[in-house]
């Protein structure tokens, strides 16, 4: 059986918060660079549990589990034409700071200009994603292949153009238009009509769970409308953009609360929390392909207003990158029923 790989854009995504590092010294382990980000993922499949019914060969020749079986009962990747992981896509994540050099970093308008330093760019796509099951979400329609596109969210999204071809959907020159920037109103526009999300666990996450909600100023709505959204242990993020909530509000300590863009310096660790990255997928124009093209084109900042600034040196714990389908009910992002369909992970050919 061949093994494919399905690049999906989004997953990358999950490095939202890769703050920049242009101004004060960190008092904290860190590195040079890390930027740019790429991760391939692969089908998701459930672990053999148990004894196993089968012996791998040597030299790992440990149990496995036959037949293999795929962790989402609602989403598949296509079958590639051509030769394995032809049909393959990609993600990319790129660290934009303030005086960049990357093209990618200093697009003309209406992409990512100078003006948008710093930031995270988060890009990617793929094509031929494919419903399991007619009727499960309710959008998935049979068709003259085994499937249907996978679009559970049939309202207008972000994306006008995805990739159409196997080449393109592997070139990362070819990003999903129009490109979806930081701006008023832009966080709901880019969230708009999506499918997957992509997100990432930690192998080692906090023994607590957090409702980050719980700390929001009962008047701060942008807090509000955002904090429900992490709960969970995707990344872990230390630096200086701290406060000490023992200091008083009539403190002259540059450290008081809340946490100051300019004068805050405090180091500390936040609690792990997940950063989700809506992924949109439209109908694939090409008549051989029965599945979706999906992508992304945007950045931390147009997800979440003012989450990557300058100076404040952060790293960004990132656990392993995972896509989640709509799940049965086709409603992706809720977290109470989508399932894991592409994980990080390589192909071996």
């Amino acid at each position: 059986m061949k093994k494919r790989m399905f690049i999906l854009s989004a997953l990358g995504s999950l490095l939202a918060l890769w703050f920049i590092a242009t101004g004060a010294l960190a008092t904290h382990e860190r590195v040079l660079s890390a930027t740019p980000f790429h991760v391939p993922l692969v089908p998701a499949f459930k672990d053999c549990s148990g004894a196993g019914n089968s012996t791998h060969g040597t030299p790992l020749a440990f149990p496995s589990c036959n037949p293999p079986v795929a962790v989402s009962t609602t989403v598949r990747n296509g079958n590639p034409s051509g030769t394995p992981g032809s049909a393959t896509g990609y993600a990319q994540l790129v660290v934009c700071a303030t005086g960049a050099a990357p093209a990618v970093c200093k697009e003309a308008a209406p992409g990512f200009t100078t003006a948008l330093q710093p930031d995270v760019r988060i890009w990617g796509q793929g094509r031929d994603l494919q419903c399991k099951i007619v009727g499960t979400p309710a959008l998935c329609v049979a068709s003259s292949g085994p499937s249907s596109d996978y679009n559970p969210n049939a309202a207008t999204g972000p994306y006008t153009t995805i990739c159409t071809t196997a080449a393109n959907c592997g070139n990362s020159s070819f990003k999903p238009s129009p490109f979806c920037a930081p701006g008023a109103g832009s966080s709901a526009a880019c969230m708009a009509g999506h499918d997957i999300t992509a997100t990432a666990a930690l192998a080692q996450p906090s023994t607590t769970t957090v409702d980050p909600s719980t700390f929001c100023n009962p008047t701060d709505v942008t807090c509000l409308t955002f904090a429900t959204t992490f709960v969970g242990h995707a990344i872990r993020v230390t630096d200086h953009y701290n406060c000490d909530p023992a200091l008083p509000p009539s403190s002259t300590d540059p450290n008081k609360c809340p946490a100051s863009q300019t004068s805050s310096s405090r180091p500390a660790t936040m609690i792990d929390i997940l950063f989700p990255v809506p992924v949109d997928c439209i109908p694939n124009p090409e008549a051989s392909i029965n599945g979706s093209n999906c992508g992304v084109n945007t950045t931390a900042n147009a997800l979440v207003p003012q989450s990557v600034i300058a100076g404040k040196q952060a790293v960004v714990e990132v656990g392993e990158v995972q896509l989640l389908d709509a799940g049965p009910d086709g409603v992706a992002g809720q977290g109470n029923d989508d399932q894991r369909f592409a994980v990080q992970g390589l192909y071996l050919p």
